[in-house]
């Protein structure tokens, strides 16, 4: 995966909720150029490392990239608490999309519970509902956010 810093304004409103420096991951290549992020961590107390799951209109596909971006953000959180063992690392959902967050939240807890059964869309039928708590189960992260990130804090 390529790496780059946000330089342009296309997530100035992410950058605002989450008060530091974003790098997207671009997710058509499936490797993490390491050392760019290992010099954001160098140079900041804080980061977030973000990569959208929802490219498209296709379910399917973005079913896919959102099992992708999973392994590749907690295999590169596992590399990173590795080699720095004082940072501080979670996962975050981002919904609708990276460029419009109206709802960003830690996986794994309380408020991912609340914005699951609260903010984010209800399925109209049952079998839905059923399949995307089945997803959510197995991916860690609800299908409908738009995407993910890993928040990396120095202590």
């Amino acid at each position: 995966m390529l790496l780059h810093m946000v330089k342009d304004k296309s997530f100035y409103q992410l950058e605002g909720v989450l008060q530091t420096p974003i790098v997207e991951l671009e997710h058509e290549k499936h490797y993490a150029e390491l050392p760019n992020v290992k010099h954001l961590i160098n140079n900041s107390p804080h980061c977030c490392i973000v990569v959208a799951t929802s490219t498209g209109s296709n379910k399917l596909q973005n079913l896919k990239n959102l099992y992708r971006c999973m392994s590749l953000l907690k295999r590169l959180r596992r590399q990173l608490c590795e080699e720095y063992p004082s940072l501080e690392t979670n996962l975050i959902g981002i919904y609708p999309s990276l460029d419009y967050p109206a709802c960003v939240y830690e996986l794994n807890t309380n408020a991912a519970r609340y914005v699951a059964n609260n903010v984010l869309p209800y399925p109209s039928s049952p079998l839905i509902s059923t399949i995307k708590h089945l997803i959510s189960k197995l991916l860690g992260t609800n299908p409908a956010v738009g995407g993910l990130g890993l928040t990396v804090y120095k202590e």
